[in-house]
Parts: C-alpha cells; structure tokens; sequence
C-alpha cells in the first residue's frame, strides 16, 4: 500500500498545481490572439494588461522603445508579418508543453499608446521538439 501511495502522490501533486493552470490553452498564432484580445481589449490599462498576463502564467517586462515582429525570421519565408519600431509594449514570454519532448514558446507584444493603453496586440510563436 505504502507504494502505491508514493507513486500516486506525485499525480496528486501535479494534477493540484493543474487547478490553477495558465489560461491560453491554444496552439496556434491566430488562437492567441483571439484569446489575448478576448482578455485584454484596445484601451486596457497597462497595469491591468500585465496583471492578467503574469497570471496567466507569462513573464513580462515593460520595452520603453523597442522592435517587435511576428516573423520568425525563417529562411525563405516571405509572409506579410505585422510588426512596429520605436515602440512601447508590454512584453510577456511562456512556454507551453505540447508533448513529451516538445513546446510552444510565446513571445507577445501588447503594444501601448501614449496613455499607457493598449493599442495592438502582436503575437509570435516557435515550435521546438523532435
């Protein structure tokens, strides 16, 4: 019996801290977006902005004048990709499991205007993984 509880308490533990999971839960670029612009509309403050990403489980720190893009850069990629310079955004950073040996990681600008609301959300993801 002592066994089959030492190999059950880690489940117990992973699946408590799953309670209070990140939300987000999506795998696409365009999932993202939709579900950051559900949680944050145009005209949020910062303040509020950071607060629901930092919750959701994202790293965030403030860019006083900065570059952003949604391209990853990819050798013969010739999409159209949404991006601003000379910006001021809330950056916020997360990896997401997808599987035993692979992730999502996530790069969001929530770009801001004068009044510190938000004006734009970018978003920019990577797969990595056998």
């Amino acid at each position: 019996m002592r066994f089959v509880s030492l190999l059950l308490a880690p489940m117990i533990v992973l699946g408590c801290a799953s309670v209070g999971s990140p939300k987000f839960k999506v795998n696409t670029r365009d999932e993202m977006h939709v579900s950051i612009n559900d949680a944050i509309p145009i005209g949020t403050p910062l303040a509020r902005a950071r607060e629901i990403m930092e919750s959701a489980g994202f790293e965030c720190e403030l860019i006083l004048s900065g570059s952003f893009t949604e391209d990853m850069g990819l050798i013969g990629d010739d999409g159209d990709y949404p991006a601003v310079a000379n910006a001021r955004y809330l950056q916020c950073k997360r990896a997401n499991s997808t599987g035993l040996l692979t992730a999502n990681f996530w790069t969001i600008a929530i770009v801001l205007d004068d009044g510190d609301k938000v004006s734009e959300v970018l978003v920019r993801v990577w797969g990595e993984g056998p």
